[in-house]
């Protein structure tokens, strides 16, 4: 028995249309779409089961960024082995992050308890800063659009109106009657008869207006006529709830708590089973990857992405190592200089130095936080005020000159030691590029596309200068008659 399929009917007909003389999968359109398809769905299954792929796919992306380690260390000491190898750097690594969290963690969420804390006062200082008469000129204007972002502060046009006297003017200029020039009274006359009565301010009228309506409205929050039986039980019972409410919601709440927790534990315990379970058999694992390869034209695809496993490992590794070394720079620098929240701030900003050129924004939170944090201090000594007492100024040029210092240590250190030491030119993309690929990754996916967008372009470029141009030019020159490598 024939285990070919059955041949269409319009096989051997030379009369009939290439598509009749095909079965259905046979058609190259079509059996490209079922790719398609097929990795559309097996994508949306792993979003599905992402309680599963998640972890595994940290779990596989830890095993290839510390690949290079494992490696290194089982041959620089055999009697290890792998596993004893993965084991080492397991233990060393989880040592680390533990010290870490030990000496970062405590700092971290104090400086973020007092964030929170002093956020409102931050603000209000900041609406003082910006709308502050003893600013000059210049600055002013340049606050202007500022101060509109700050919630809670007077728009422009609201502070231009506070501050035109014929807008607070009663009637217009030309209505109002000149004032009369002022006559002696006789010296029989009362005091009663010689000064025109008072009126009552408009301030006043509504400062006492707002009083009664505070007053009604207090009133009518007290419980009244709580004498009678019904009312007390009413009352009693109202507490109940409440109490039984909030209970439920501690409960809730504690459950909530408890539930994260063991998520979380679970999420840990995965990554770490599944990262040792990668990293032991992480050569297995690329000599499968390789068996899928046709052999036809194998060598070169493992060429291809030799070199971008070069690209990618580079800088990722690379990435991951100077941000680590900028945050903690970042933070000890700004500390030294009195940046409130110093540690949060520079840790921060260290995660951001992800995308390149990102870390940027971290100046401007430390002049923000160090200016919010002076005007208005009730205590006036220290570094950045001159004087005594509640007349100390603050040194302006000190506030602005002290944290730019301290970001272009930082940044030196990252542009002509870290990157040349650590990352070196695993890329090879022009700066220009960087930029231009971070905007564009950011555009279509945020921030997710941003710290993507440099391993893609660089993959990309390797596409384009092994595969794609040679063959564009050799179509150029006539010696091939499709300019695609397909």
């Amino acid at each position: 028995m024939s285990a070919d399929p059955k041949p269409p009917p319009h096989a051997d007909d030379p009369k009939a249309p290439p598509w009749q003389r095909v079965h259905l999968w046979q058609i190259q359109a079509v059996r490209d779409m079922l790719l398609v398809g097929t990795a559309v769905g097996l994508v949306y299954l792993g979003y599905v089961l992402s309680i599963v792929t998640v972890p595994l796919l940290v779990a596989l992306g830890l095993a290839y960024l510390v690949e290079p380690l494992v490696t290194w260390l089982a041959g620089r000491v055999p009697w290890l082995g792998r596993r004893g190898a993965v084991l080492s750097i397991m233990g060393i690594l989880g040592c680390a992050a533990t010290l870490a969290l030990i000496l970062t963690v405590p700092t971290v969420v104090r400086q973020t308890k007092q964030l929170m804390m002093n956020s409102d006062t931050y603000l209000a200082r900041a609406r003082a800063f910006v709308i502050s008469d003893h600013l000059p000129e210049w600055m002013k204007e340049g606050f202007g659009t500022l101060a509109d972002l700050i919630p809670g502060t007077p728009t422009q046009d609201d502070r231009a109106s506070a501050t035109d006297p014929d807008v607070d003017a009663a009637e217009p200029a030309d209505q109002q009657s000149p004032p009369k020039p002022a006559t002696s009274a006789p010296a029989t006359s009362a005091p009663a008869t010689s000064a025109p009565a008072t009126r009552p301010s408009t301030a006043t009228v509504m400062d006492e207006q707002a009083v009664r309506a505070l007053v009604r409205e207090e009133l009518a929050r007290q419980p009244t006529n709580v004498a009678n039986g019904s009312d007390v039980a009413a009352a009693s019972g109202s507490v109940i709830d409440k109490v039984a409410t909030g209970t439920a919601q501690v409960l809730g709440f504690l459950l909530g708590i408890i539930g994260n927790v063991a998520n979380l534990a679970i999420f840990a315990f995965i990554i770490v089973f599944c990262f040792f379970f990668f990293s032991t058999t992480f050569p297995r694992v690329k000599q499968s990857c390789s068996n899928l390869i046709p052999v036809h034209g194998r060598e070169r695809t493992l060429e291809l992405i030799g070199k971008m496993d070069h690209a990618i490992s580079g800088f990722v590794r690379g990435r991951l190592t100077i941000c680590a070394v900028m945050g903690v720079m970042y933070a000890v620098g700004w500390t030294i200089c009195g940046v409130p929240h110093a540690v949060l701030l520079g840790l921060a900003i260290g995660v951001c130095g992800l995308v390149p050129y990102l870390s940027a924004i971290g100046l401007p939170i430390a002049w923000a936080l160090l200016v919010v944090s002076l005007t208005g201090a009730e205590d006036r000594t220290g570094f950045y005020f001159s004087g005594e007492g509640k007349d100390a100024a603050i040194v302006w040029w000190k506030v602005l000159l002290f944290p730019a210092i301290v970001n272009v240590v930082v940044q030196v250190v990252e542009d002509y030691v870290l990157n040349p030491i650590i990352q070196g030119k695993a890329t090879n993309l022009h700066p220009a590029t960087i930029l231009l690929a971070i905007i564009a990754g950011g555009s279509l996916a945020g921030l997710y596309g941003m710290i993507l967008a440099i391993p893609v372009t660089a993959c990309l470029k390797i596409l384009t200068e092994e595969v794609l141009l040679p063959r564009l030019k050799q179509w150029l020159a006539g010696n091939k008659q499709d300019p695609l490598p397909m």
